[in-house]
This record gives structure tokens, sequence and C-alpha cells, in this order.
């Protein structure tokens, strides 16, 4: 699976109303703010349906258009078969079409998937929860997408349970009401909560051997690797389907009162963390930055090699900006995991590093200044046939 092009319209900075690409690597070179992280962006929204930055569907069209409308799309070719895939953005609602045919984010994700490394998650282990929570998200949605729906409801059913608690707290209703609604409103948030909860636990135990082994070849030991799911810092990795959803009813009942005080949800997967373990130790206190790195690089790397196992193909692959947030042993790392790594890959970066310059792939280079992606070399002498060794 890869594009053969990417077409934009009005579309962020891009000025290029197309831009023909390679199958294999794809690396884009420019100073920062010129638009390279917004055509892997382009190629994230178009599989995805949605933006792996925090903004809003107007800031997503190119500020000088001459209307707010905005496609990004592209040729697609699957297995031999060409396809033709378009996200447009219109009154301020994303439409996703496959041979221009409308047609569900969850879908496509499942059709085509793909796996983005950002510098924002390479630092998620010392970031907050919400990070962590993210990338544990991001790889249900990859191997898992039909469990987009128990997520998408689970949300829903926050939204309208926060909804509830401050319209109390603000006497917009009184206890008559609010008890049997809140009543009705908890069986289900309950219900949806050990839902996500059990995907999340369920996603850790797929992924974990292919994390671990990722990790000891990264750091060349054999020291281990663990993740763990906290409910209020309590691990419950190994708790069954009943003792977890009887654990988030005694914290929900012990939280009730405070709920309704601060009129917001207190608990749930919305609250949850996930801790990551090197030998035993909680990375976040007892391991370097490098470490971290590391940890997160070999969780993604996991997600690639699980994958293609379990499914028989590649995922399309994004760096954005992170080869210069690795050291030189992990980029070198990287690097020869992209020699293995069969799917076509995008890279951007503000300087053309040594390592991808020698890496022997049938490459594309393009320099990238205010929006305008120009081909500055191109390159072919890959050997596609070499089997996959983590």
């Amino acid at each position: 699976m890869y594009f053969e092009k990417l077409k934009f319209y009005q579309y962020r900075n891009i000025k290029n109303p197309e831009i023909e690409l390679s199958p294999v690597l794809n690396v884009f070179i420019g100073k920062n703010a010129q638009g390279k992280t917004n055509l892997l962006e382009a190629v994230y929204l178009i599989l995805t349906g949605k933006s792996f930055r925090p903004s809003k569907n107007i800031h997503i069209i190119n500020k000088d258009a001459h209307n707010e409308v905005c496609v990004v799309g592209g040729n697609l070719v699957d297995k031999n078969v060409k396809q033709t895939t378009e996200l447009q953005i219109k009154n301020g609602q994303k439409l996703c079409f496959l041979n221009r045919k409308r047609i569900s984010s969850s879908l496509l994700q499942k059709k085509y998937p793909c796996i983005l490394f950002s510098p924002e998650s390479l630092s998620a282990i010392k970031s907050g929860p919400d990070e962590r929570r993210q990338l544990l998200d991001d790889w249900i949605s990859l191997y898992k997408p039909e469990a987009l729906n128990t997520l998408q409801e689970f949300n829903k059913c926050l939204r309208t349970r926060n909804k509830l608690l401050r319209d109390f707290k603000a006497e917009k209703i009184y206890a008559d009401e609010f008890d049997p609604t809140f009543a009705s409103i908890n069986h289900s948030f309950y219900r949806l909560a050990t839902a996500l909860t059990m995907l999340r636990i369920e996603a850790i135990k797929e992924i974990h051997s292919f994390f671990n082994k990722a990790m000891q070849r990264i750091s060349n030991s054999n020291l281990k690797a663990e993740i763990r799911y906290l409910v209020s810092d309590r691990d419950v990795t190994d708790l069954s389907k009943q003792e977890l959803a009887d654990w988030l009813k005694t914290r929900a009942d012990e939280l009730r009162f405070a709920e309704v005080s601060s009129a917001s949800s207190l608990f749930g997967p919305h609250k949850h963390d996930i801790q990551v373990e090197y030998d035993g130790n909680d990375s976040r206190y007892f391991c370097s930055q490098g470490q971290q790195r590391a940890l997160i690089l070999s969780f993604k790397i996991a997600q690639i090699v699980y994958y293609n196992a379990r499914y028989g193909v590649f995922p399309l692959l994004l760096l954005d900006d992170v080869l210069s947030e690795l050291d030189e042993e992990k980029r070198s790392f990287l690097v020869a995991f992209l020699k293995e790594h069969r799917a076509q890959t995008f890279i951007s970066s503000t300087e053309l590093d040594q390592e991808i310059r020698n890496q022997g792939a049938m490459m594309k280079v393009f320099c990238v200044e205010e929006g305008e992606f120009r081909l500055q070399t191109e390159q072919s002498s890959l050997d596609r046939n070499g089997e996959q060794t983590l």
C-alpha cells in the first residue's frame, strides 16, 4: 500500500496542487514553519479523518482561501489496485471519500493503517497521563479500529454526565429530577467505562511481547520492559472484567459526593494512567530521557511488527521531525529498521541526515520553503525482499 501522489486544494500553506511520491521513502527538508508537518498531517487526515495536531477544522483551510473549502486527497495503490482517497472540509465539517463514495473514517483506518512518530509522542512518558492514554488509544485505533465506537460512545456519555452534574450544581435542575436521571446515565457510564478499560488492558497484553523484544533490541540488553494500567494508582492489568467492573463501581461510590461538589466526573477511563516500567522501575522517575524515548520508540516499532505479523501488511509510517530528538545510537537503530520496513515512509527534518542519505532506498527528497515542495533528488536502489527480523 502506498500513495502515488497527493493532491491539495486550499490546504494550510501548501502551494503545490499535487506532489508525486516514492512508493518507499519520502523525505521533506526545510526550516521550521515551512510546511513539512502540514504534508504529513495531510496523509494522516486522509487515512484517519482527523489531525494529529490540536486544531479546529477552520484552521486547516488556507488562511487566504477565497471560500471555506479545503480538499486533500491522493492516488493510492493497494495490492496493485489503484484507489482515490479524499478528505473535504466544507461548512465546518469533514467528509471522507474512497473512489468518490462517502466512507466513514473508522473504515478508512481499518483499510489503510498508518503510524505516527512525533516529538510529542516521544515525550509521552514524562508528560501527563493524557498523552499516555492517547498513545494507547492510538494503538487501539490501529490494530482494532472497530473499538473506536466504544471510545466515541464513552466520550459522548461522559459529556452528558458532566453536563448533568453542572446543571445540578447551577440549580438548573433539582434533586427529584437529578437523582433518577443520574442513575440512568450511570448505568451506561459504568458499562462503557468497563468496556473501554478492558479494551486498553487487552491492547497492552496484545503488544507486550513485541514491545519488550523491541526494547531489548534497542538497548542491547535483556532487561524487561512492561506496561501497566492504573486506576486510582492501582495496577488493574490482571483483573478480570467482573473484578474491574466492581472496582470501578467502588470508586464511583467513594467519589459520589466529590463529583456533585465539583460538578465533574472524577472516575473513569478519562482519569486512568499508563505506567511504563523498565527493569522493574517506573520509567517516569528512574529512567533517563534517552531511555524514556527508547521505550516509546520500542512501543511504536512494536506496533509495526505486530500489525505485520497479524495482518500480513505494513502500515504507512510518518516520522515528523523525530530524528533530531534521538541520539546517534537510537537514530541508527531506527534507520536500520526502515531498511527492513517495506511500506511507504514519510520523514520531515530540518536537514538530510547522512544515515538517511545512505539508506539505499528508492527515495525522493523534497526541499520545502514557504509551502512550496521542490524535488531535490531521487535515488533508486532498494532490495525490498528482506525479511523482518525483529
